[in-house]
């Protein structure tokens, strides 16, 4: 008897990480802050790609960053069409471009993963305490990492965490 194969996926791990962000914030933020005039062939969305691979993947310097993203290149263009930079293009953008743009996106992104949290907290709290009853440790330590605490976030807008109604015993 054949064993199944295992479906093949276009999308990679790191695309759908990309398709997390909003497909309009990276570019109004561009024109916000002014950072889209400059560009020419290395866009803020490429831009934040790359910041984003190197992150993940601990690049050791430019280079390597360089090399790796030029190597991906067909499977970096169907991540909303980003370019792997050149050395240069790459080195220049980072000490032009105005870092308050991805310092906008980090907080716009921090609000909707706040929010999905939410959204997600009680869900999956509920359906724990249905299953099993000794879980109640786990949902409620769960139910306090999802919440994001006004500590981390060092924002005077951060929500304080509301109380646990975990009927579990």
């Amino acid at each position: 008897m054949k064993q199944p194969k295992p479906t093949k996926h276009s999308s990679v791990v790191f695309n759908q990480l990309c398709k997390l962000i909003p497909v309009g914030m990276v570019r109004n933020l561009a024109v916000e802050y002014g950072v889209d005039k400059k560009s020419r062939t290395f866009s803020p969305w490429s831009h934040v790609v790359c910041l984003l691979y190197c992150q993940l993947t601990h690049c050791i310097g430019l280079n390597d960053l360089c090399d790796a993203l030029r190597h991906h290149g067909a499977k970096l263009f169907t991540i909303r069409s980003a370019t792997a930079p050149s050395r240069n293009g790459l080195s220049h953008a980072n000490k032009t471009r105005n870092a308050d743009m991805m310092e906008a996106l980090f907080w716009q992104m921090l609000d909707i993963f706040r929010i999905s949290s939410r959204a997600l907290a009680p869900q999956v709290a509920t359906k724990a305490c249905r299953a099993d009853s000794r879980r109640s440790f786990i949902v409620s330590t769960l139910r306090q990492s999802l919440w994001w605490p006004t500590a981390w976030t060092g924002r005077s807008t951060a929500v304080a965490k509301p109380p646990l109604n975990c009927t579990c015993v």
